[in-house]
Parts: C-alpha cells; sequence; structure tokens
C-alpha cells in the first residue's frame, strides 16, 4: 500500500488506507510539500526539511495512551495538559510553519555524550529535543525526508508528545519548544533575562535522574550524597558519595531531584513524581525543556531550566560542521514566580 503525502510519481497508483500508529489521520486544507536537497558535509547527510503551503490551525491533535498505539482521551497528566496548552494557544495566534529540521552527525560530537535535534519555525523560532533515546536520531534521518515534517503542520507535530514510538514523541517536544519560543517571543518575554532561583537551599540528599557531572560535583563539594537515577549505568563512573540506581524508588529519601527533561520524550515524568513523593522540589532541566513550563508547573514541577536559542544560522552552521552548539543560545531557569503565564503571554499578543 502507499500513502499519497501531496506528491504522487507517474506510473504509481496510490491507495488510501486506514488508520496507522505510524500515519494518523490528519486534514489540511490545499496542503503542500516541497523537498529540497539535504546538505552534505564530509559525506554524512544531514536532513533539512522545508516546508509550505499548509493551513494548519484546524488540525485535531492526536492524544495517546502509551500502554496501546491507539489515540485515545485518556492519557497522562503531563501529556494531557500538553496537548490543552497547544490546543489553547492554535485557537489563539497563527502558527509559524516548520522549516528544518536539524539532526546531528551519525558520529558523536567531539566527545559530547547527549545529542540533540533543532526544529526550526518559519520565524526562526528553534526548539530543541534529545536524541540519543532508543533509535530516535537514526529513525528521523531515515523518515523524515519523507514523511511527518513535510506533510504536517507546527501544532500537530507538537500534539504527538506521548506517542508509543520515541522518535515521533522526541520531534512533538522539539516543535513545542520551538512553538512556545516563537510565543514568548511575540509577547515579548525573554526567559534568559530573568532573575534564576537560589540554589542556596539546604539539602543533605540530592536525586539525580540523568547523570549531570558538573552538578555532582558541585553537590559532593557541599557534602551532599548524591542518589542517581540512570538507565545506562555505564555513563556513571564509580565515586565516594554517589549511589546508583536503574530505578526512582530511592528518590523518596532525597530532600531535592533535579530531573532531566527526557522524562518528558519517554513518558517517565509521572513515574518519577510519584516516586519522588509530594512536596518534593523537583527541578526540571535540558534543553528539551525549553517549551512553556505552564503543564509543569501544574503537575508539581518547581523550576524549569532551558534554553533560548537565538542565532538560528549560528546554529546551523555549528550543526554541519559537527562543533558543539551550546553559544548559540542562553540558558535560562522558570518558576512559578519570574514566568507571566500562558494567560498573561497571550495578553500581551
Amino acid at each position: 500500500m502507499a500513502l499519497s503525502v501531496g506528491l504522487r510519481l507517474p506510473g504509481v497508483t496510490w491507495h488510501p488506507v486506514l488508520w496507522s500508529p505510524d500515519f494518523p489521520p490528519y486534514r489540511f486544507e490545499n496542503g503542500t510539500a516541497t523537498i529540497r536537497p539535504t546538505p552534505r558535509l564530509k559525506d554524512k547527510l544531514i536532513p533539512t526539511i522545508p516546508q509550505s503551503g499548509l493551513k494548519q490551525n484546524d488540525v485535531p491533535l492526536p492524544r495517546y495512551n502509551r500502554a496501546s498505539s491507539e489515540p485515545t482521551d485518556l492519557i497522562m497528566s503531563y501529556p494531557d495538559d500538553h496537548v490543552r496548552l497547544i490546543d489553547k494557544i492554535g485557537a489563539s495566534l497563527n502558527i509559524p510553519k516548520i522549516t528544518e529540521i536539524l539532526l546531528p552527525q551519525s558520529d558523536k560530537v567531539d566527545g559530547q555524550e547527549d545529542e540533540f535535534g533543532f526544529v526550526i519555525l518559519e520565524d526562526g523560532s528553534v526548539g530543541p529535543f534529545y536524541v540519543c533515546l532508543g533509535d530516535t536520531r537514526d529513525k528521523l534521518a531515515e523518515t523524515q525526508p519523507r514523511t511527518r515534517a513535510i506533510t504536517r503542520g507546527t501544532l500537530w507535530t507538537a500534539g504527538e508528545i506521548g506517542s508509543p514510538d520515541l522518535s515521533t514523541s522526541a520531534l512533538a517536544i522539539g516543535a513545542f519548544n520551538a512553538l512556545s519560543q516563537h510565543l514568548m517571543r511575540m509577547a515579548d518575554f525573554d526567559p534568559s533575562a530573568t532573575a534564576s532561583p537560589s540554589d542556596d537551599i539546604p539539602v543533605k540528599i540530592v536525586g539525580m535522574v540523568g547523570y549531570f557531572p558538573p552538578l555532582v560535583e558541585r553537590y559532593l563539594a557541599k557534602g551532599c550524597t548524591l542518589v542517581v537515577v540512570e538507565q545506562k549505568p555505564e555513563r556513571v563512573p564509580g565515586q565516594e558519595g554517589v549511589e546508583l540506581h536503574t530505578t526512582p524508588d530511592a528518590l523518596r529519601h532525597c530532600d531535592r531531584v533535579i530531573c532531566t527533561a527526557s522524562t518528558l520524550i519517554n513518558g517517565t515524568l509521572d513515574e518519577i513524581l510519584s516516586s519522588a513523593g509530594p512536596d518534593k522540589r523537583i527541578d526540571l532541566i535540558g534543553p528539551s525543556a525549553s517549551g512553556l513550563p505552564d503543564p509543569l508547573f501544574a503537575c508539581g514541577i518547581q523550576s524549569v531550566g532551558g534554553i533560548l536559542i537565538d542565532r538560528p544560522g549560528q546554529l546551523r552552521n555549528t550543526m554541519e560542521a559537527g562543533e558543539k552548539w551550546g553559544d548559540c543560545g542562553r540558558k535560562y531557569q522558570l518558576t512559578a514566580e519570574n514566568y507571566p503565564g500562558i494567560e498573561a503571554l497571550l495578553a500581551k499578543i
């Protein structure tokens, strides 16, 4: 069977197909898509995906139950709030289209363990997303030039968080982050200009979901015990004062929890929150947390650390060269105190 995405080759018969988890239904008016050749650098292809002519604000957003590949309204709390927020944005703004998806080269970037891709909108807004869960990077590199980003709008792509397919969920986080940066720019809100909350909270046991070497050294220097929950324990070197776990149960005994934003992609955030217990300070950090934090604050996260990438041209050149991209943006940390909220942002547009 074949799926028509707006381009039909001569001599090929195209048949409509029923819904499948790989290609949920979508709706566009006069939708067209174009593809330009991807740039080649040192025999490594970096997908670059343009998109044009799509009317997307009326597209119904997908909802998933992670225990099933079928769309459903019975999903976890964070994805549910996430999709409602996207619905609100789509009803309030004209949404810029996705013009590019940048993926890292297939080999490691200068010894860097974690790698990220980027969704770029036509206004230059950039949304980072983690690509090292499962085969996310390779799957996106293989499928994106032919499918989702060139035929679906920003809202639909962002609404696929919670998909059982990690690559789809990762791309959804990237689209949501780019959409969020667009909205904050329209509202004249610069998250990197906000005052960061104090880090002088007295704690003895710090939980860490994911391994953050600079933070480990900082808290060890303060005399803290670190409880690290890491699905890849080989990444964590043996070190005095560091307890290594592969499940989040030990977080209940911690005074504070610092959590990787990749939990937004693999759907483990609710498990982390449940394991940590109520009234626990939980900070979510990482480039994948660069979206509007309203749903995170609603489910109990105290602060969200992301990055505002305001130099997309430099980012593109850096990615093509296989170099580190941290200088292409500015980090920030948002709390309920320094973030105005979605209603206040929309009121300024």
